[in-house]
């Protein structure tokens, strides 16, 4: 998935994205987990730059315990 910085994706972009059902990026959402996002009236939208971020954050690195 290619995206412009500055890009806002959705709850079906990021499901893509990871290659999970949608209802996986809502249970995240539900329990506080995963990218940070904002409220565009009922809609979430999360920011590629903070999508950015917290896959950096996610990563492991043989050897280390996990984050």
């Amino acid at each position: 998935m290619d995206v412009a910085a500055g890009a806002l994706l959705t709850r079906e972009d990021l499901a893509a994205r990871y290659s999970v059902p949608k209802a996986t990026i809502d249970q995240w959402a539900y329990k506080k987990y995963g990218p940070p996002y904002f409220r565009v009236g009922r809609y979430a939208r999360y920011r590629i730059e903070d999508v950015l971020a917290w896959e950096g954050r996610q990563a492991s690195v043989p050897g280390e315990p996990a984050r």
